[in-house]
């Protein structure tokens, strides 16, 4: 499976017509018929200055076959930080009803 800019594609990848800059996500899902979500944050990069607090809004679609795949807020989502010299860290704080969550990136980040 996969999605092309936070959608899923509607056709097979090698129908797919590249036009540059597209951002194309590749994935597995072993089983099309348990829900399964794709996703993404609102923003495709952020620049963050060491002891500034980001507001993130995180985004989801229900990719399972025959769903309404259109996105919205997911909320109840904790950040996963898997770099940086704090790494690895869970934020304590979770996503919100519209999918907001923020995080202040401390010296080592």
């Amino acid at each position: 499976m996969y999605s092309a800019d936070n959608k899923m594609a509607d056709k097979v990848i090698s129908e797919f017509e590249l036009k540059g800059g597209e951002n194309i996500c590749v994935f597995y899902d072993d089983n099309w018929m348990v829900r399964t979500d794709l996703t993404f944050f609102d923003k495709e990069e952020y620049v963050v200055e060491e002891g500034e607090e980001v507001e993130f809004t995180l985004m989801g679609s229900d990719i399972t076959y025959g769903a309404d795949n259109t996105a919205k807020p997911v909320s109840g989502a904790v950040l996963e930080l898997t770099e940086g010299s704090n790494a690895p860290n869970v934020s304590e704080a979770k996503t919100d009803a519209q999918g907001k969550i923020s995080y202040k990136f401390e010296k080592g980040w």
